[in-house]
């Protein structure tokens, strides 16, 4: 009986419950409802202020900026707000008005934006755990340009949308969402105005390196969006998109020529530019920054003009400083001077070096396989990369030749970085789907024709072409990526592994010629050692000879390497 009283008291309670859930169900959607119909003119007014930070009455807010030209067409007009007239006559009012430093002062970010996602420059992990952090702000300057302050002040308002969409998330308000959208919209296209130039006495040139967009960019100042946004806004108009994002690219290729692996400053360039190579359309998947460097033929892959094919493409060609990152002392001394300039080098000082290195190394190769791999995947820009690849290779073809003119090929860095980043791209190749007669095809990215072969004369490799032609079924497949990715991979070796053993050979046979020659003269020291001017000019021979300083620094960094 106690149970039965207990299981109807239960089923009781739970209708009780339903009722007084749906009560509050209908108090809380009368109680929106009537906040909802009470937001009107003043509302969307008060969110205007807060977003742009000004001050709408004149003495409401000593820490917002007053617009007295906005007020007054607010107090002639008030009947209906038309929102976008009224935004963009805000944001111009700004835009012209942060040149004074009072209201550029009262107008200036509190805080930092947040870091966007996947627009600005990913390298906090990788730089916390293996090394020191970089500074990121070595491209700010101590007094901010015009537009330096113009795009912090739109990029800030930009992230206080989201603030307010978020303290607005359960309030439907069409005006209210309308006019939030078209904040967004009209920051992004202010910020397009600012980098033409539309602001400034002169007009930036595209062909400019010095891109007020660029510190933004590095040091991960802009609001989740903002870029996507900003490159969508620009993209359908090619002569816009290039006015904006091309000082932004030379940029970041202007800093990569002056450093090395010696330091951290190209972690964040080298990121940077691979996360945007790797920013797509969402609707047409296309990868409009790729689709820009490809489209500029002469800073892609410039002409070619002198006898040093392999130098000139490393040093002119758009992704060259990006590739040309290297550990090797016929390439830059800044790396051996930093790590193996102690004359008391150990063991395991060596050692720390070279995984010092190598973690720098292997996070550079990464970045590089994604800036490749972004243009690989972009439908518009594959051809063209893989080309570039061909090409680097091509005008290389005498690297693995036994006497080298070294001024005229590229380095071994460069060379080696490549075969890093096709190796990669082999990783998901299959063997069954590569074409094994690629190399004799007549559209081959790389001419076999002058190469030795074993046991086949080229008049016979001639013949079995022209059997192999006339038989019976036998059709040239197509120049597929899997092929040309494989085969590209194999010739590459030969030009960069092959000749990187050889020179490492010499330098262990040049170190052995050194010790031996000291060895003899200092067992011949009794014959010399009363002779003043022999014995100085030989001491000073063996000193030299033992600490053979240069030598033993490049074997150094040899061992990063191996």
């Amino acid at each position: 009986m106690a149970s039965q009283l207990d299981v109807d008291s239960g089923i009781e309670t739970m209708e009780v419950d339903d009722v007084e859930t749906l009560e509050v169900h209908k108090l809380r959607k009368h109680k929106v409802s009537k906040i909802s119909a009470g937001l009107g003119k003043d509302h969307a007014l008060l969110i205007l202020a807060r977003v742009f930070h000004i001050d709408l009455t004149g003495n409401s807010d000593k820490d917002a900026a007053f617009l007295p030209e906005l007020s007054a067409a607010l107090a002639e007009n008030s009947g209906d707000l038309v929102i976008k007239d009224l935004i963009n006559q805000t944001v111009m009012e700004i835009l012209i008005a942060l040149e004074d430093a009072c209201i550029a002062a009262l107008l200036k970010p509190e805080s930092r934006c947040s870091p966007p996602a996947a627009e600005a420059c990913i390298v906090k992990t990788f730089c916390d755990e293996v090394m020191p952090a970089a500074s990121g702000t070595e491209e700010a300057t101590s007094s901010e340009s015009r537009e330096t302050r113009q795009i912090s002040y739109l990029a800030a308002c930009y992230d206080r949308v989201a603030l307010e969409e978020k303290t607005l998330a359960k309030v439907s308000v069409p005006l209210l969402s309308e006019m939030l959208r078209e904040i967004r919209v009209q920051c992004v296209r202010h910020t397009a105005l600012v980098l033409q130039g539309c602001f400034s006495e002169k007009t930036p040139s595209a062909f400019s390196s010095n891109s007020p967009l660029l510190p933004f960019l590095l040091n991960m100042q802009l609001p989740r969006g903002f870029l996507q946004d900003l490159i969508y806004a620009t993209y359908q108009n090619k002569d816009l998109f290039r006015t904006v994002f091309l000082p932004v690219l030379l940029g970041i290729q202007g800093k990569m020529r002056q450093y090395s692996l010696d330091g951290d400053q190209f972690l964040q360039h080298l990121s940077l530019l691979a996360e945007l190579c790797d920013l797509q359309c969402s609707l047409s998947k296309e990868r409009p920054i790729s689709n820009l460097i490809v489209s500029e033929k002469t800073l892609f892959v410039p002409d070619l003009i002198s006898t040093g094919h392999g130098r000139e493409l490393q040093k002119l060609s758009f992704l060259g400083p990006f590739l040309d990152l290297s550990v090797y002392a016929e390439d830059t001394t800044k790396v051996v001077e930093k790590f193996f300039s102690s004359k008391t080098l150990t063991q395991e000082d060596t050692q720390l070096a070279s995984q010092s290195l190598r973690h720098r190394l292997w996070f550079a190769r990464v970045e590089q396989f994604k800036i490749v791999h972004a243009m690989l995947v972009n439908s518009d820009t594959r051809e063209a990369m893989l080309d570039y690849l061909a090409l680097a290779l091509k005008v290389n073809h005498k690297k693995s030749a036994l006497q080298v003119d070294e001024n005229t090929v590229s380095g071994d860095g460069f060379l080696q970085n490549i075969l890093c980043v096709l190796q990669m791209l082999c990783v998901k190749v299959k063997l069954d789907k590569v074409d094994p007669y690629f190399p004799n095809h007549p559209k081959a990215d790389i001419d076999m024709k002058q190469e030795t072969r074993l046991k086949c004369s080229s008049q016979e490799v001639v013949d079995w072409i022209k059997k192999l032609e006339s038989t019976e079924g036998f059709q040239w497949q197509g120049l597929k990526f899997p092929t040309r990715c494989y085969f590209l991979t194999l010739h590459c070796h030969h030009l960069s592994l092959l000749p990187l053993c050889r020179r490492y050979r010499r330098q262990l046979r040049a170190i052995r010629e050194l010790n031996q020659m000291a060895g003899e003269i200092e067992n011949e020291e009794h014959l010399w050692r009363n002779l003043p001017q022999i014995a100085a000019r030989n001491r000073e021979l063996l000193e030299r000879w033992k600490s053979h300083s240069r030598v033993s620094r490049c074997q150094a960094v040899w061992y990063v390497f191996l």
